[in-house]
């Protein structure tokens, strides 16, 4: 966990040296505004020492003309340096929102797992701005508080040295009182952004299925855990706040008793032991050096938070992927597209801590290979691993044990963007992003003209709806493409990832949400525009595999059965109950199947 001196280091040695150059002058500012803020309590006791008690009215007049330049000067320079230290700020918060959100997309998909979305949202938002507002106010004070302190007990002990006891009593009390109070509030801070990561989950959670709370009547339970959450976070919020509460009262009590110690002191010498000058400068002096610490009473908390903040930006910023970039990757243009598994293993990691001990294994001990221009259908119950499987391909996990080949070559060997220039995947909860529907689609390839987006949307069965839109291609998706059917997303998907024009087509259930014609013609269109490319398809419905080159059938992470339709039929009896749980019984569907014929 960061400390609050290590987040302050950090925070300054993440600055470009132009920024720390403009920092450095905003605390010289201060330093200056402090030092002529300083000067103004002796002009105060000149005017009434000099002026008001010996009734000099031209004297008052210059004097107080003094008092204005210093007070304008330390103006200037203090809006000066409080407008560098913002700019400074916000820069700095521009670029961690900048390095978190590229770290975010270099990460696996293991490591968007284990930090969770909902977390990684408050990180590059609510500690963002956490970050930005302390490190503003740490500007302008953490320099500041200890030019004012010891310039105003240096002035103290120069004029009435007298009452310097009443003063480091003060100092010392109220300097106890934030040591036992503002170390504890960092985790404290920290607790309370964790609690605001689960509350941010259940929020976006609730809105992203929100018609499955409506559709089963789940608001009052979705409610209550949303007030569990809430709750949660209420409590964490409150622990930091009851014991800064506690600082204010006490500092101002303090004040009330060092002024009445002055008095004390004041009378007990005797008439004229000090001028009424000189005691309305002491009050000031007072004040002036109590401030900066009750100053940084609240400014420490606030650094502390920042702290904690910080540190959970730090985690991602400073995150290693898991999956890496080889050392000295493999030259690759393009691929044949032929795979090989070999003896591959798969465990995931639940937790971001990395302690956690891993999963038990989704695919154990899988080995096939996959010829160029070949259709395999991957076939299995919910669970089987059929997903996990080909996220191995293109590297979206990493595989725990074994190989994964294309074309020969270890794809840990690969630079990740050769790999995935050769590779399309269209998955089943297909993303829609806001925006027009052809730049949907040519998201596949930037450099994709609108002809080849066409021929992409025919390909993947959306040319006919897509030209019923009033606009075309550029009919605009809401947010998530919550105008379109489930059917219509799926088939954008898929052409987003046809325009790529790949070696390797992998589509993950990317038919489930459409009819039985139009995956039929779908699959008649790669059948004819993509006769040379591999395609690996991931199907509940078994009419999708009859058609296939091959079928890899998989069961509770384990391969139990590679060959055609034909014999598999023949030699596994796990594929022949799931051909009867979908089509009927065996001899009745017989004709059908020797055909390839859809029932």
């Amino acid at each position: 966990m960061m400390g609050s001196w290590e987040a302050i280091t950090t925070f300054v040695r993440r600055l470009p040296a132009k920024q720390r150059r403009v920092l450095a002058l905003s605390q010289l500012f201060l330093v200056i505004s402090v030092s002529l803020e300083l000067l103004i309590p002796q002009q105060i006791q000149r005017i009434i020492d000099d002026g008001i008690r010996n009734e000099d009215v031209s004297a008052i007049i210059s004097i107080s003309l003094v008092m204005a330049l210093f007070s304008l000067g330390s103006a200037v320079f203090g809006i000066a340096a409080s407008r560098l230290t913002s700019a400074v700020s916000t820069e700095a918060a521009h670029q961690l929102r900048m390095d978190g959100y590229e770290r975010v997309t270099e990460l696996s998909f293991g490591d968007i797992d284990r930090f969770k979305t909902g977390a990684l949202l408050v990180r590059l938002t609510s500690d963002v701005s956490i970050v930005r507002s302390g490190s503003i106010i740490g500007a302008a004070m953490l320099i500041r508080a200890p030019v004012m302190l010891l310039g105003a007990v240096g002035l103290i002990a120069f004029e009435t040295p007298q009452l310097l006891l009443p003063t480091f009593a003060v100092i010392l009390v109220m300097t106890g009182i934030i040591v036992v109070i503002v170390p504890g509030l960092s985790p404290l801070y920290r607790a309370q952004q964790q609690r605001l990561d689960g509350l941010n989950t259940v929020l976006q959670e609730n809105l992203a299925g929100v018609q499955v709370v409506k559709n089963f009547v789940r608001q009052p339970l979705e409610l209550e855990r949303y007030e569990e959450r809430n709750d949660d976070l209420y409590d964490a919020a409150l622990r930091p706040a009851r014991r800064i509460a506690v600082m204010e009262p006490s500092f101002m009590t303090l004040l009330f008793l060092a002024v009445s110690g002055a008095l004390l002191l004041t009378s007990s010498g005797g008439a004229g032991f000090l001028t009424a000058g000189e005691l309305a400068t002491f009050f000031n002096y007072l004040f002036a050096a109590m401030l900066p610490i009750a100053f940084l009473g609240f400014v420490l908390p606030e650094i502390g938070r920042m702290a904690g903040s910080l540190g959970r930006l730090m985690e991602v910023i400073n995150a290693q992927p898991e999956v890496a970039e080889p050392a000295v990757p493999i030259a690759l243009d393009r691929v044949r597209g032929s795979i090989e598994f070999e003896d591959v293993s798969l465990r995931y990691q639940t937790d971001s801590s990395g302690d956690t001990e891993p999963t038990s294994p989704v695919l154990d001990g899988i080995s096939f290979v996959i010829e160029p221009g070949e259709t395999v259908v991957i076939l299995g119950a919910t669970g089987s691993g059929k997903t996990s499987l080909v996220s191995c391909i293109p590297r979206f996990y990493d595989v725990t044990a074994g190989t994964v080949r294309i074309d020969g070559h270890d794809v840990r060997d690969l630079a990740l963007d050769d790999l995935r220039a050769n590779v399309a995947v269209a998955l089943q909860q297909a993303n829609v992003f806001t925006g027009s529907i052809g730049r949907n689609i040519s998201m596949g390839r930037a450099s994709a003209n609108a002809d080849e987006v066409r021929a992409a949307a025919e390909s993947a069965d959306a040319l006919a709806f897509i030209s019923a839109l009033e606009a075309g291609f550029n009919a605009n998706a809401t947010e998530r493409g919550n105008n379109l059917s489930g059917g219509q997303r799926q088939r954008i998907a898929l052409a987003r990832a046809l325009v790529a024009e790949p070696q390797i087509l992998i589509l993950d259930d990317t038919t489930s949400a459409v009819d039985v014609a139009t995956e039929a013609r779908i699959m008649d269109n790669l059948d004819e525009r993509f006769a040379d490319t591999t395609v690996i398809m991931v199907v509940q419905r078994v009419t999708a595999a009859l058609s296939a080159d091959r079928i890899l059938l998989l069961d509770q992470g384990q391969l139990i059965g590679n060959g055609t339709h034909s014999e598999l039929l023949a030699n596994s009896a796990r594929y022949r109950e799931i051909v009867e749980s979908q089509l009927g019984p065996l001899d009745e569907i017989e004709s059908l199947l020797d055909h390839g014929a859809t029932p």
